[in-house]
């Protein structure tokens, strides 16, 4: 999954959950990953990573934007999907999701 994607879900996170609070006085986790997962067709449990991965980056953004360092990042990505995608050639089969494994 791409960051773009990733940035979408958590931002559609935040809105819905600020939204909840507003209209409701009351929030639900839960129930807010369960929607988007079903949007975005993914497990629950991969939408809660991703909400958590994405809050938490954000948080270091913040907070101590020294320790972010995109280049290795970027570096470390492209390493796993090579890995990805040779494990997957080695096995002699298809990437999920046609030719991008993210």
């Amino acid at each position: 999954m791409d960051q773009k994607t990733c940035r979408a879900i958590y931002d559609q996170y935040v809105n819905m959950m600020a939204l909840a609070q507003t209209n409701y006085q009351a929030t639900s986790h839960e129930y807010v990953t369960r929607l988007i997962a079903e949007k975005y067709q993914i497990t629950t449990a991969r939408a809660a990573g991703i909400i958590q991965l994405q809050h938490a980056e954000e948080q270091m953004q913040r907070h101590s934007p020294e320790l972010l360092c995109p280049e290795q990042a970027k570096y470390a990505e492209e390493t796993i999907i090579q890995n990805i995608q040779d494990a997957y050639k080695s096995e002699r089969l298809p990437l999920p999701g046609g030719n991008n494994p993210r």
